[in-house]
Formats: C-alpha cells, structure tokens, sequence
C-alpha cells in the first residue's frame, strides 16, 4: 500500500501507527511518500498513492475522496526562547507585520493558513526564507533567523517557544484519514487501513479524555 505521509503528520502520529503495524506484520507492507499535505492530496486524487494521512484548514469537501478527521489544532508561531515574544507567549496576528519568516514551500497547507490570516489582517509578510523540512525550519528559528508558523501539534524544542495566536476564527490544522472513493482495497490494503484508523481514533479518544 502506497501511504501519503506530510512530514509534521509523520512525525506527530507516524510512531503510533508504525508500532501498530510492526505488532501486526504489516509494516513492511507500506511504502511512504512524504511531502506537504496539498501535493499529497493531487497524488491521492491521480492515483499515486492508495490512501493519505493529510491536512487541511477545513474538513475537505472533494466528493470524489472520503476522508475520517481524526484530529485538529490551531496553528502557532514559533520563536526563539530570546526573541521578545517568547516572555509573552500569545499575540495577535497584526502585532507580527514587522516579524522577518520562515516559511514551507508550496505543496504545505501551512500557508493557505498563513495567506488568510494575512489577508484578514490587511498586511504581506515578510517571508525571508522558505524550507521543505521542519528541521530545517525550526534551526533558524532557534538561531533568531526569523519566526515560523506551524500547527500546535509540533512539539517544539527546549531552545523555541509557541506563541499562541489570539486572533477569533485561527485556521486549524484539521489532520484526516483519506482515500478514493473509486479505491477497492484488497484484503492486506483493508488490514493496514483498520490497524491505521485503529491506532488514531484510539489515540484521539485518549487524548479528549
């Protein structure tokens, strides 16, 4: 089965799922594709891949795709632990229009998020570097380079601080489960996708309760 993996899904709930499938003799039966959520989704849509654990900013509404929501998390700025508003801890969105950015690539839905609230705002970012990887990102973010937005499911570092933002209506980062409608899944795809949905909607009632 070929699994539709964005990075921050990967390393959020991928160690979940991957612990699952190693307990059921699985795991050696996936192959992962990992890149941001709104490329993962064309690969689902032209057949690519077989199923996706991808992200959006609302419950997606292609009636070709089924999709099962399984978690959503405001998204954040993330400064250095030096930076002013690391004291603070919580802004508004407008307060950060002198703020120097960095930013993913296109293909992430991070910055369909980030282009609203811009434009709720009335202002255009500064954006002063942009990267594939969280790793990435989160290195000049802790070197003071610039400050990021990502969704509150990343766990920062000792060395950077979430800011929460205070604005009303902050896009979430809305994560689902998602295949094709048209997708008949033979008997060992079926046995991944249940150890799958089985690992995350156990997860995601462990963590409301």
């Amino acid at each position: 089965l070929n699994l539709g993996l964005p990075p921050i899904i990967e390393n959020r709930y991928f160690p979940l799922i991957a612990k699952n499938l190693k307990q059921d003799h699985l795991l050696n039966k996936i192959e992962t594709r990992e890149y941001g959520s709104k490329t993962t989704l064309q690969a689902l849509q032209n057949g690519s891949i077989d199923l996706a654990l991808l992200a959006s900013i609302d419950p997606l509404s292609d009636p070709n795709i089924q999709t099962q929501e399984f978690d959503r998390q405001p998204f954040a700025i993330f400064v250095s632990a030096n930076h002013a508003l690391a004291q603070k801890k919580e802004a508004y969105f407008k307060d950060l229009k002198n703020e120097d950015f960095v930013l993913f690539k296109d293909g992430f839905i991070h910055n369909q998020a980030f282009s609203l609230l811009a434009s709720r705002n009335h202002f255009r970012p500064k954006v002063i570097f942009r990267s594939n990887g969280t790793h990435s990102l989160m290195n000049l973010i802790a070197k003071g380079i610039g400050i990021g937005f990502l969704t509150a499911v990343v766990d920062p570092p000792e060395n950077i601080v979430k800011v929460n933002l205070l604005d009303k209506d902050v896009p979430h980062f809305v994560t689902s489960i998602a295949y094709r409608r048209s997708h008949i899944f033979n008997p060992l795809q079926e046995k991944i996708l249940n150890s799958i949905q089985a690992s995350l909607f156990s997860e995601s009632s462990s963590a409301k309760s």
